[in-house]
């Protein structure tokens, strides 16, 4: 859906900011703020996080599976 909105220039120039350090557009930077606003978190690539009921911890889907020696191989590398 497409709309115009007015925000003042000092609110454009942080969205503007935090666009560019998430390598983001104007618009889905604007779309991540409203949802966290309203109580949903996302994703670095924009997509919508779930949570672990029992652990609270962040639930994320990935193309390729993720195996331990992923994991250890970024723990050395750290």
């Amino acid at each position: 859906m497409r709309t115009t909105i007015q925000i003042d220039d000092s609110t454009y120039d942080i969205v503007r900011s935090i666009a560019h350090q998430n390598k983001f557009g104007i618009s889905k930077t604007i779309q991540m703020l409203l949802l966290r606003g309203l109580g949903a978190q996302m994703s670095a690539n924009g997509s919508e996080l779930s949570t672990d009921d029992l652990t609270g911890f962040p639930l994320f889907t990935s193309k390729q599976a993720v195996t331990e020696e992923d994991i250890r191989r970024l723990e050395d590398e750290a």
